[in-house]
């Protein structure tokens, strides 16, 4: 099983959203909110902000679990939560896991999602 998390950072009504490099071992290419494993036994808010430090640069006050679930891919369980967050700050710099970011308003989103991202959209129907 792998344990991760996902921060929604939203922004004038826009989501950001960060895209997975090629050759990523989970959904390669695809869009995705920041986010990754849990380290250990590492509180799960705690988490968040500190993978979307690392992904994005942005320092983010983490919120409340808006979303959590299970998700099976290639044959492994992805235990997944993800956040909402209250505020952020910084300027927006990638890692090395990431090729591109964008704003985008959710009814606009018509790339290629992971499944994090499509059950938050399914969500909000």
């Amino acid at each position: 099983m792998i344990r991760v998390t996902k921060t929604i950072i939203e922004e004038r009504g826009k989501l950001l959203l960060i895209k997975r490099s090629d050759d990523s071992t989970f959904f390669p290419g695809k869009w995705d909110f920041p986010g990754g494993k849990i380290n250990g036994d590492e509180d799960t808010s705690e988490s968040a902000a500190r993978e979307t430090k690392e992904e994005t640069s942005l320092d983010a006050v983490v919120g409340d679990v808006v979303l959590e679930g299970e998700h099976v891919e290639k044959g492994k369980t992805i235990c997944y939560k993800i956040f909402s967050t209250s505020r952020h700050k910084g300027k927006i710099k990638l890692g090395k896991d990431h090729s591109m970011f964008m704003w985008i308003s959710r009814d606009q989103i018509h790339v290629p999602t992971t499944p994090f991202v499509e059950k938050y959209l399914e969500s909000l129907r």
